[in-house]
C-alpha cells in the first residue's frame, strides 16, 4: 500500500465558505497527504512533515477532530525563504487558511486569513511550530524530528526510490512528530 493511503486525511470546516454560498463540497471536506504532494508537486520529507505536523496541531486544537480553516495563527523559526520553510508553511497554509501577508484581508473583519502565518520567531527553536487558536487562544507547539526514522532504504537504487523510501520511513515513525501544549 502506498504511503499516501496509510495517512488518515485532516478533515476540515471552512466557515467562509460557508458565508459565500459555495457547494457543501468547499465548505466541509478532507485533504489527505495526496492532495497535499499535488500541491506541491511531489512528496518529500518536508511536504510528509509539514502534514504530519498539521495533523497533529488539528488533533490536539480541535476536539472534535475537524481544523476550523481560518482559526489558526501559525509561527515558523527562520524566514520564508530559509531552508525547507517556504514549502513548508505552503502545505501549512493549504490546511489551515493561515497565510502570511499574501493571504485573503476578510470580510468586515471576519474570515481574515492574512498574517495569520509568521516567520523568524525567535520564540522557536528549528524544527518547531507553533499553532494558536485564534479564538480560545489555547496554543500546541509540534516539533518535527525527520532523523528520528530509521532509514532502511540501503544500496545504489534509482534516486527516487530511495527518496520515496526514506519518506515511508518518516510516515511510518510516529516519533518524528512531538507536541507540546503551552
Amino acid at each position: 500500500m502506498s504511503p499516501l493511503n496509510k495517512i488518515p486525511k485532516i478533515k476540515i470546516h471552512d466557515s467562509l465558505a460557508a458565508h459565500l454560498g459555495g457547494p457543501e463540497e468547499i465548505e466541509n471536506f478532507s485533504l489527505s497527504l495526496l492532495d497535499v504532494a499535488r500541491l506541491a508537486g511531489h512528496l518529500c520529507p518536508s511536504v510528509a512533515g509539514a502534514y504530519l505536523i498539521t495533523q497533529a496541531a488539528v488533533q490536539a486544537l480541535f476536539p472534535n477532530g475537524i481544523c476550523e480553516r481560518g482559526l489558526l495563527q501559525v509561527e515558523i523559526p527562520g524566514s520564508d525563504s530559509e531552508g525547507v520553510n517556504g514549502p513548508m508553511a505552503q502545505v501549512i497554509s493549504y490546511i489551515t487558511g493561515a497565510w502570511p501577508q499574501t493571504g485573503f484581508a476578510g470580510l468586515h473583519g471576519q474570515y481574515v486569513r492574512k498574517n495569520l502565518m509568521h516567520f523568524n520567531s525567535d520564540k522557536l527553536q528549528k524544527g518547531h511550530f507553533r499553532f494558536t487558536r485564534t479564538d480560545s487562544y489555547q496554543v500546541v507547539e509540534v516539533a518535527y524530528f525527520p532523523n528520528r526514522a530509521k532509514f532502511t532504504a540501503r544500496g545504489d537504487g534509482p534516486f527516487g526510490e530511495l527518496w520515496q523510501h526514506r519518506v515511508n520511513d518518516i510516515l511510518s515513525t510516529p516519533e518524528v512528530i512531538e507536541v507540546f501544549r503551552l
